[in-house]
């Protein structure tokens, strides 16, 4: 069924945030797939935790540099990652995207 053998170890953990994540439990499917390596768990943590970020924005205070502390600690961790080599293709468009966005 897949090709991806890390994938497929790493499936039940995907599965179970993948349903977080259509709960919007942003924070919850993160963390399920923190420590897999494959690309698509990756990316489904990538993207919960900037889902969870977009939900939390209105709750967190703005620094003084405009930027409220989720993006500033996830731009950290996209940095970290792409210097490490890890999480090369959903990487890049979301840095992109935040880096636009958060000017």
């Amino acid at each position: 069924m897949y090709n991806d053998e890390q994938f497929v170890k790493e499936f039940d953990k995907y599965t179970l945030a993948k349903t977080y994540f259509d709960l919007k439990e942003f924070g919850r499917a993160a963390a399920c797939v923190e420590e897999c390596t494959s690309q698509k768990a990756y990316f489904m943590n990538v993207y919960a935790r900037y889902w969870a970020g977009e939900k939390r924005k209105d709750d967190i205070t703005v620094d003084f540099l405009g930027m409220n502390c989720f993006y500033k600690r996830y731009m950290i961790s996209v940095t970290v990652d792409r210097e490490a080599g890890r999480g090369e293709g959903c990487r890049v468009a979301f840095f992109g995207n935040m880096t636009i966005t958060q000017g």
